[in-house]
């Protein structure tokens, strides 16, 4: 008997928590909506052709050690809620991870490929939630885009999965004699929310409910185009680094903000940024969040789940051009809500939703995701990997950086990434919420700031 089938014996099911579910309960608002659900798209630039044989390969051995990421999602026939089937068969590896040729091998076309695919649905039903896309067109090697649903995992799980591929090419074990990580057995969720006392979590709950339906105050947004359909076609733009490029930002980051605020000066960057292609009123501010991993440091999981918090942070209007004031304004309003245990009682708060059905969790959200209530600078960030990784199934890779679709309310987002001794700036945005010609201008103006001492 194969270790295979030892290993989904534990559980047969991987159970989504709280966060998971949130996502979940999203993604069927969306739908509402007649929008795809939540994606998150990775782009691996590549120097040369991928080894799409040895990528299969290395992801049938992934399934063995990290069994969710070769799952199914199978809805409860009892509740209806999601959760991921673990003891399935191999799929059709040539679904998972599909080559594409351009007939025009140019970027323009390239780029429109890629575009299609933010719209592009994924089929967890019959195939596993993590896909490839491999690209061979112009320039020195392939593009390589990896998408799974938000629902399943976040950014660095995503990352971590990347790393154990490259790890299962080089070492090409025998898969029968690999045995699962245990990363469908954890529940880091349950200790992070420990100390918060259950007579608490309702009160906890009903702040969210009452957030929801508060009156926001009004904040300064880029100019959107009057129109009368609200959403459209999504849209992406790129600013990259190069690697004397990002040494010139983390200096100028260094001089601007000192050691350690990295991304406090990206924030800071980003909303001077937006105040210059913001009009409005003088007493209007700025909103942004702060994503704070929930994983503890120098550990590898939980994986295949999404485990962060996010953090409200507000920036007076008259703040906002002067970076070293809005970066610190940052750092005391994110170390104030560290103090008073703010991500816990956020989580606290999401499990308490999360026992709603999925259905019912949806109706109560669907407030929360309509526009106006989402923040005016939509902006994450992912570092590097945990160890260096110059090559990826064969191939030297040379850059690497993530999309995600735009927030109802602002009708962007913005992620930075930090691979491969390099910077890169993505935006997502709909063409119908944004112009390009308004997305553009603020991404120069950001990606010129990340190397201005001024």
């Amino acid at each position: 008997m194969s270790n295979r089938s030892a290993t989904v014996r534990r559980p047969r099911f991987q159970e989504p928590n709280p966060v998971d579910l949130l996502f979940f309960a999203r993604d069927q608002v969306r739908k509402r909506l007649g929008l795809p659900r939540t994606i998150i798209q990775l782009h691996l630039e590549m120097r040369g052709q991928l080894d799409v044989d040895g990528l299969r390969r290395a992801l049938s051995a992934l399934y063995r050690v990290y069994p969710a990421a070769g799952s199914r999602l199978q809805p409860s026939p009892v509740t209806g809620r999601p959760r991921w089937r673990l003891d399935v068969d191999m799929p059709d590896f040539n679904r998972v991870v599909r080559v594409h040729r351009l007939a025009q091998p140019s970027a323009d076309e390239l780029h429109r490929q890629t575009e299609m695919l933010l719209a592009s649905p994924i089929d967890t039903v019959q195939l596993p939630p993590v896909q490839f896309h491999v690209f061979r067109g112009p320039g020195p090697g392939d593009l390589v885009v990896v998408r799974w649903p938000h629902a399943f995992m976040d950014a660095r799980g995503g990352a971590t999965l990347l790393e154990e591929l490259e790890r299962l090419y080089r070492e090409a074990p025998d898969p029968d004699v690999l045995s699962s990580a245990g990363d469908e057995l954890r529940e880091d969720f349950a200790g992070l929310i420990a100390g918060i006392a259950s007579m608490d979590r309702p009160r906890l709950l009903l702040d969210v409910l009452r957030g929801m339906s508060r009156v926001k105050q009004p904040e300064r947004r880029l100019p959107r185009p009057r129109v009368r359909r609200e959403f459209g076609p999504m849209r992406y733009l790129v600013r990259r680094f190069s690697p004397r490029q990002t040494r010139q930002v983390m200096a100028t980051a260094l001089r601007v903000c000192g050691l350690a605020r990295f991304s406090d000066f990206l924030r800071a960057s980003a909303i001077r940024a937006l105040s210059r292609a913001t009009p409005g009123p003088p007493h209007f501010g700025y909103s942004t969040l702060n994503l704070v991993d929930s994983r503890k440091r120098r550990q590898r999981g939980p994986v295949c789940r999404n485990l962060f918090s996010a953090l409200p942070i507000c920036v007076p209007t008259e703040l906002a051009a002067h970076r070293r004031a809005v970066a610190d304004l940052i750092q005391q309003q994110n170390a104030t809500m560290l103090a008073s245990r703010e991500p816990a009682r956020r989580l606290a708060a999401a499990h308490m939703l999360a026992q709603l059905p999925t259905a019912v969790l949806a109706a109560v959200m669907h407030r929360g995701l309509m526009p106006g209530d989402s923040p005016s600078l939509p902006m994450g960030f992912m570092g590097p990997f945990a160890r260096p990784m110059p090559t990826f199934c064969g191939a030297e890779l040379v850059n690497i950086y993530g999309l995600r679709p735009p927030h109802l309310g602002s009708g962007f987002a913005v992620d930075v990434n930090s691979a491969q001794d390099r910077l890169n700036i993505a935006c997502v945005y709909c063409e119908s919420s944004l112009a390009t010609k308004t997305a553009n201008a603020f991404l120069d103006d950001l990606a010129a700031a990340l190397v201005s001492p001024d």
